[in-house]
């Protein structure tokens, strides 16, 4: 029993060795950022961040989970993987604007077809629950939010 359970333990340091060891050479490799100068304040998750450069970087190598950065403040936001018919042309950040607020919405890189979806912030949902129901009072049939993209450069 004793030797099933030194086995086990063994063969359980092996596991999380070579994960650890295959983790940290993902991670090593180059991977690729979009940096885009964002003119306006905008949200990602829940927090605000002021106008500016920023880097756009996935966190894991599957991309999962973005960082926005400009420095000195940063926002991370999980996302969902998105594919379009055509290869992007140009990388891009893609902004849904509700009056005067942006939320970040979509990352896409130039030369791909897939791009990354952020998940939807409560705040965005705020604000579109009460413009929908604003639109619907009026009679309104149109989206709540204007579709803005902005043009990032890719650094590696």
């Amino acid at each position: 029993m004793a030797k099933q359970l030194i086995n086990g333990m063994a063969m359980l340091v092996l596991v999380a060795s070579v994960t650890f060891v295959t983790a940290t050479a993902a991670n090593a490799q180059t991977r690729s950022r979009l940096h885009a100068n964002v003119p306006f304040e905008f949200t990602v998750g829940g927090k605000n961040l002021p106008a500016g450069q920023y880097n756009i970087t996935g966190l894991f190598n599957s991309g999962e989970t973005l960082v926005v950065s400009n420095g000195d403040e940063s926002a991370v936001r999980l996302t969902n993987g998105m594919t379009s018919s055509e290869t992007q042309s140009k990388s891009k950040l893609v902004f849904h604007r509700y009056g005067e607020r942006y939320f970040l919405s979509e990352v896409w890189t130039a030369g791909e077809n897939t791009g990354r979806k952020l998940l939807s912030s409560k705040a965005e949902d705020a604000v579109r629950r009460e413009l929908t129901a604003v639109y619907r009072s009026r009679g309104i049939k149109q989206d709540v939010y204007e579709r803005v993209e902005l043009v990032a450069a890719v650094t590696r």
